[in-house]
C-alpha cells in the first residue's frame, strides 16, 4: 500500500483498513484487531476523511453498526448547509450470529435473548402495553423509595421484552402500544405544559429524547425477531403532547423502509385495533371517562362494518394504578405503569403496583393469556440467574 494517502494514516487507521478490506466484514475485523464494531467504523471513518479509499464501499458513517446506507435524502437551507438528514440503510449480514452482536451493542449485558421458536404460532397476536413509561425522570431512592433514571429505564424495557418474548414465543403478530407520557418532559424547561407542574428529570431534554428513541428503537428490533410483523402505536400524554408526536416520526422514519414494521401515524386521541374477533380501543386517559372509551370501540366496529368481532376491550393508561371491570359488555382496563414514583409523588403518598401489562389473542378463540412483567420480578429472576 505505497502510497501518499496510506502515509497520512496513523498505525491503527492502517491496521482497519488492512484488516477490513483483507476480510470483508466489519465484525470479524473488529474481532481480530480485538476492538468492538464502533471504533473501527471510527478508524474507517477518519481513514476516508484523509482521502483513502474504503474497499468493500460499505462504510457509512452514518448507519448504525451492523447496517450500511444505501440513500440519503437531505434537507438543505439557503446557505447549503445540511440541516437534517433522512437515512436508508440495509443490514451488511443476515446472519444470526451479526445480528446478536449488533443487538448486543444495543441493549444492556444483563439481558439473555431467548432462542427464537422454530415456528411462528399462526393467529396468535401479542399485544404489548406500554403504560406511562415517563422515559427521562429522576428519582432518589433516599426521597422516593427507589432510584429511577435514563439507565434503570433502558434496563427495565429490555429485560421486560425479553421476559416477554420467552412467554409467548414466536407469534404471527406484535403490536406494540405506547400509551403517552413515553416521556417524562416536553420542553426544556422540565415542567408539564398545562399545570406547569415542576419535574425532575435526568439530563437535558435533547439527551432524554436521542436515548428514549434509541430505547424504543432497540425493542422493536427485539420484536422482529419474534413476530412476522409489528405494529406500532404511539399515544401522547400529558406529559408528552409534543414528544410524542416527534418519537412517532421519529419511528416512522427509522423504520420506513421495513415491510415487516407498521408506525400508525394518526393523531386521534383514540386509537384502534382488530385482530380477528378482538377489537380494543386505547386512550391515554386524560379527558375521557371510561363509558365513552367502552361505547367508542362498539361505535367503531360496527360503523366500520367489521364481521366476526366478539370480544370489546377498552384500555387507558395516565393513573399509574391497576383497573379492569366489566362495562356493559367491554372489558375496562386502566393499565398499570412499570415507572417508580418520583419525589412529588412519594410526598402524596401515591403508591401502586409496577408493571408492563402484556396480552396473547388469538384470532379465532380471542383471549388466551394475559402476564404482567413487574421490576421486582425482574430483579428476583435476575439475582437468581446469577447465583451458581
Amino acid at each position: 500500500m505505497d502510497s501518499p494517502i496510506w502515509s497520512k494514516l496513523n498505525a491503527k487507521q492502517q491496521q482497519a483498513v488492512e484488516a477490513y478490506e483483507r476480510l470483508g466484514n466489519e465484525s470479524a475485523a473488529a474481532r481480530e484487531l480485538g476492538i468492538v464494531p464502533k471504533s473501527l467504523r471510527n478508524r474507517l471513518w477518519a481513514a476516508t476523511k484523509a482521502g483513502w479509499h474504503i474497499t468493500p464501499d460499505r462504510f457509512c458513517e452514518q448507519a448504525p453498526v451492523g447496517f450500511g446506507l444505501t440513500k440519503s435524502t437531505l434537507q438543505v437551507n439557503a446557505a447549503g448547509e445540511i440541516v437534517q438528514r433522512w437515512d436508508r440503510v440495509s443490514p451488511l449480514e443476515a446472519s444470526v450470529e451479526a445480528l446478536a452482536e449488533y443487538l448486543s451493542l444495543r441493549i444492556p449485558a444483563t439481558a439473555v435473548i431467548p432462542p427464537p421458536a422454530e415456528a411462528v404460532q399462526k393467529g396468535l397476536c401479542l399485544e404489548v402495553t406500554l403504560a406511562d413509561f415517563h422515559f427521562g425522570l429522576l428519582a432518589w431512592d433516599k426521597e422516593a423509595g427507589e432510584d429511577y433514571d435514563m439507565n434503570i429505564a433502558k434496563e427495565l424495557l429490555v429485560a421486560s421484552v425479553v421476559e416477554m418474548l420467552a412467554r409467548s414465543g414466536r407469534v404471527e403478530k406484535v403490536v406494540l402500544v405506547l400509551m403517552g407520557d413515553n416521556f417524562h418532559t416536553d420542553f426544556f424547561n422540565n415542567m408539564t405544559e398545562a399545570s406547569k407542574h415542576s419535574l425532575s428529570v435526568d439530563s437535558r431534554y435533547p439527551k432524554v429524547v436521542y436515548t428514549g428513541a434509541e430505547v424504543f428503537i432497540s425493542a422493536i428490533e427485539l420484536f422482529l425477531n419474534y413476530a412476522d410483523t409489528v405494529d406500532v402505536i404511539t399515544l401522547y400524554g400529558n406529559h408528552d403532547k409534543q414528544t410524542s408526536v416527534n418519537l412517532q416520526a421519529i419511528l416512522y422514519y427509522a423504520f420506513r423502509n421495513n415491510p415487516r414494521v407498521t408506525v400508525d401515524m394518526g393523531v386521534m386521541p383514540t386509537r384502534y385495533f382488530v385482530w380477528g374477533c378482538s377489537a380494543t380501543a386505547y386512550h391515554h386517559g386524560d379527558g375521557t371517562k371510561p363509558g365513552r372509551l367502552c361505547s367508542d370501540i362498539v361505535r367503531y366496529v360496527a360503523t366500520n362494518d367489521i364481521m366476526g368481532v366478539r370480544e370489546f376491550y377498552a384500555k387507558q393508561a395516565h393513573l399509574h394504578r391497576e383497573l379492569v371491570q366489566d362495562i356493559d359488555g367491554v372489558s375496562f382496563e386502566i393499565v398499570m405503569s412499570p415507572v417508580a414514583r418520583d419525589g412529588y409523588s412519594a410526598k402524596a403518598n401515591y403508591c401502586a403496583k409496577r408493571a408492563t401489562v402484556a396480552t396473547i389473542y388469538d384470532s379465532y378463540l380471542g383471549k388466551l393469556d394475559r402476564f404482567e412483567i413487574s421490576p421486582s420480578m425482574l430483579e428476583k429472576k435476575k439475582l437468581l440467574l446469577s447465583t451458581p
